[in-house]
């Protein structure tokens, strides 16, 4: 399950899935790519569940670009790595909203 193709900035969004073979509490990477166009970075960290299943939230910023996530489940001794296709969602900036007021603040003497 992705998430949607455009979000607003504050928002949090979930990705899950299944992993085979399973291998429950695995490590499974939400990663985004980086600004520079030149590989991803870790953002977000989930585990698989009993059967492969695995859910894993983020919380987007603003951003005036599309952001390209991937899911990246780490090698072991016995299986390589592998990751997803690629999957991108357009973040704009959340709408203007009423300022409040902060209360004043007393220093110390």
């Amino acid at each position: 399950a992705l998430p949607a193709a455009t979000m607003l900035s504050g928002q949090t969004f979930t990705v899950s899935g299944l992993v085979t073979p399973a291998r429950p509490d695995h490590a499974v990477y939400l990663e985004r790519e980086n600004a520079f166009l030149g590989g991803f970075h870790t953002i977000s960290v989930g585990k698989e569940l009993a059967g492969g299943v695995f859910s894993i939230s983020h919380t987007v910023n603003s951003s005036t670009k599309p952001e390209i996530y991937r899911i990246k489940v780490p090698g072991d001794p016995v299986l390589q790595a592998v990751s997803s296709a690629p999957f991108t969602t357009q973040v704009s900036p959340a709408p203007p909203g009423p300022l409040l007021p902060v209360a004043p603040v007393t220093l110390p003497h």
